[in-house]
């Protein structure tokens, strides 16, 4: 009772509706915090267990990336300002 099974024969119950909203959390880039508060989880290691692993979660977004300077800019920005670099041991 309460538990209901689908085409493909899967459990689906209160916790595969828990485990759906968990995900889709996490794919819509909500905070882990946040979104263990609005699934009542009050520890990290359960709410990850409820997080199902997408192919959309495991893209690291542009905005969470550092943009470096690449070798070239370096060397240009060092052939402008020639600065003598300090050698180690030198004062």
């Amino acid at each position: 009772m309460g538990e209901t099974r689908t085409e493909m024969s899967r459990r689906a119950d209160f916790h595969s509706f828990r485990r759906a909203f968990s995900t889709a959390l996490a794919e819509a880039g909500v905070n882990v915090q946040h979104a263990m508060h609005l699934t009542s989880h009050s520890d990290p290691r359960v709410h990850a267990l409820y997080v199902m692993q997408t192919d959309a979660m495991r893209v690291v977004p542009a905005a969470c990336v550092p943009v470096l300077p690449s070798a070239v800019q370096l060397a240009q920005a060092v052939a402008k300002s020639p600065a003598k670099l300090p050698i180690v041991g030198e004062r």
